[in-house]
């Protein structure tokens, strides 16, 4: 891992973390604690295969070695073999961490973390420019699994957050149905969320595929969406900002 971010930015300083704390103005990761307004840049790009050019030079040597004949052959056919082993283990390294999010720092220092898909990058990258802008000041990400644990009213099972929404809507619960679900007040409780800044452009689209999905009266799909992203639902951001018809709305569908 090190001669990866070496050979792509010439030094390294590698962040190994398991999830990112976010308390205040600081980043915590497993060995390392960083402020979060001495974050000059924080960039999201595709990492290359480390491939040198000493690296292809050696290659082209061995393969000529293993077509000399004699003594030579065996020696360009230890260093070929040498070289493939080098490369498997540099290629499941470069699809381990192919998409690099690095935070360049008011003094002067680089640090990266790798990421395998761009799903995961894009969704973390964009927790952490909310807690950058002042909008998340409390919340721990899981990197592995992509989830996003705000607060500390949160138990987690399985990657899933559970929250008590209230014992007065739980009792709403039992006595609530879908003929009695006023649809157009859901939808209404809805829209104002699609442009709140509070959320992520990644929340947003969620709250988007949910907005829809109650315009259409279409239930089958609000259970769908519910059960998905279960844990944004059950957060302690959007359980703060949701109320009245929209609460035991959610609380209905997610009993």
């Amino acid at each position: 891992m090190d001669n990866y971010f070496k050979d792509i930015f010439g030094k390294t300083n590698e962040i190994i973390a398991s999830d990112i704390k976010v308390r205040g103005n600081q980043l915590k990761f497993n060995a390392l604690t960083m402020q979060i307004s001495n974050i000059a840049v924080l960039e999201a790009s595709e990492g290359k295969f480390p491939l040198t050019l000493v690296q292809i030079l050696i290659l082209f040597a061995a393969i000529g070695l293993f077509y000399a004949g004699s003594f030579f052959s065996f020696l360009g056919f230890v260093i070929l073999a040498v070289l493939a082993i080098t490369f498997y283990f540099s290629y499941m390294d470069y699809k381990r961490n192919r998409y690099i999010l690095r935070f360049h720092m008011n003094s002067s220092s680089n640090y990266y973390i790798g990421f395998k898909t761009i799903e995961a990058i894009q969704r973390i990258r964009e927790e952490l420019e909310m807690a950058i802008n002042g909008k998340r000041d409390d919340q721990t990400i899981h990197i592995e699994n992509q989830t996003v644990v705000h607060g500390n009213n949160h138990v987690v099972h399985n990657g899933n957050q559970e929250v008590d929404y209230g014992s007065q809507n739980k009792t709403s619960n039992h006595t609530n149905s879908v003929n009695t679900i006023n649809w157009g007040a859901v939808e209404a409780s809805l829209s104002p969320l699609l442009t709140d800044d509070r959320f992520s452009d990644f929340e947003k689209s969620v709250i988007g595929e949910l907005h829809v999905a109650v315009k259409d009266h279409n239930e089958v799909e609000v259970r769908s969406i519910f059960s998905k992203f279960k844990t944004f639902f059950k957060s302690d951001v959007f359980k703060g900002v949701v109320s009245g018809v929209l609460t035991e709305f959610i609380t209905f569908y997610m009993k």
